[in-house]
């Protein structure tokens, strides 16, 4: 059975409303405990960056991840953007995976399933 919608029309839908959910917690100003961590190590020079990133135990790649874009400002949105852009690829990833595992209405089911997580 062929469908009515173009499987990409209704994908790129998905990606729209999910990356829509997703921006608006990420513009919010109030930073959790990890955010606060990583918001103090990117503001660091250089010395006090790797101080913070070998004492802790979080990831340092995502350290390094982060610290150019804590460099372009103080936003704390430019902490949430590798988050948010992983999220919405997430999206596209489970359009993949369930094409791939069963077929495209699968695709689309799993695909709209993580665009709604919150």
């Amino acid at each position: 059975m062929k469908w009515p919608l173009d499987s990409r029309i209704i994908l790129l839908a998905l990606l729209i409303l999910g990356f829509a959910l997703r921006l608006d917690p990420a513009l919010s100003y109030w930073i959790n405990g990890d955010e606060g961590i990583y918001y103090r190590a990117v503001h660091l020079d250089w010395a006090g960056f790797w101080q913070q990133v070998i004492g802790n135990a979080h990831p340092p790649l995502f350290y390094l991840i982060l610290r150019p874009l804590g460099l372009l400002g103080s936003d704390p949105l430019w902490l949430r953007l590798p988050a948010l852009l992983a999220s919405c690829l997430g999206i596209y990833g489970m359009f993949l995976l369930g094409r791939a595992l069963s077929n495209e209405r699968c695709g689309l089911f799993a695909a709209a399933m993580w665009a709604l997580l919150p």
